[in-house]
């Protein structure tokens, strides 16, 4: 039954990291020994044995450098390793983010085009919500490596790097096109995801083309608002014009 196979793969995957995260404290204690002192406090789940047995695989916390910062003494080469994979990640995550919003907004867009009756509508719908689950995930991940930046950066004295990697709201996980909600067209800003310099050095050639397409599409509304300025500036020049010359007609 598919039910029994998905739980088998579930248990089979579940017992697999037990065993890597097991390797990993072996590993850890030997880098950081202070961290057994850390896992044997009272407020931590995994102080007692019948609290390990209780919690799940991924619920375990792992004891990196930024989970520790200052509370015990350890080599900060490696906090400056965990920082440069912290880095890594907040940098991939956003890529996943965008690839992600941009699949979404052709989902929508096929969707309305070409999807018609129930049936296809709920598959359409299923895909949509499958790929804003990969949308939420990715904004998760970017946080969770910001926040250990910010543990690290304290740490180890980092400066400059907030303004690359900015905090993420969710009205910033928006597609390349598409505007904050309830600002006007003459307003609108694109969100700062795809500002950032990774973007601008990319190889991806769809990308660079949305950009560049997005970039005509600010420019035309920008000629078209300076051209409506130019237009009710001629008029009311014509209408104050008008009006003297109905004042001498009246005379």
């Amino acid at each position: 039954h598919a039910k029994d196979r998905q739980h088998t793969r579930l248990q089979l995957r579940t017992n697999t990291l037990q065993r890597k995260i097991d390797n990993w404290f072996k590993a850890l204690q030997l880098y950081i020994p202070n961290v057994a002192l850390l896992r044997q406090k009272p407020d931590q789940p995994t102080s007692t044995a019948k609290s390990r047995k209780e919690l799940k695989p991924h619920e375990i916390r792992l004891w990196l450098p930024s989970a520790i910062s200052r509370t015990v003494a350890f080599d900060e080469s490696l906090a400056e390793i965990e920082w440069k994979l912290r880095i890594g990640q907040a940098y991939e995550s956003l890529d996943a983010l965008r690839n992600n919003l941009r699949i979404r907004s052709h989902l929508f867009k096929f969707k309305d085009r070409f999807i018609r009756g129930q049936a296809a509508n709920t598959r359409a719908r299923n895909s949509i919500d499958l790929v804003q689950a990969r949308v939420d995930a990715s904004g998760e991940e970017y946080r969770a490596a910001r926040l250990a930046l910010v543990s690290l950066g304290d740490l180890l004295k980092k400066l400059g790097w907030h303004d690359k990697l900015p905090v993420l709201a969710d009205s910033d996980k928006r597609e390349i096109s598409e505007g904050a909600f309830g600002i006007s067209d003459g307003r609108q800003k694109m969100s700062w995801i795809w500002k950032s310099l990774e973007v601008a050095e990319s190889g991806d050639d769809a990308l660079q083309d949305a950009l560049r397409i997005e970039w005509c599409k600010s420019r035309a509304r920008a000629m078209r608002f300076t051209e409506e300025v130019e237009l009710l500036t001629e008029e009311m020049r014509r209408v104050r014009r008008f009006l003297l010359w109905q004042e001498g007609y009246w005379k």
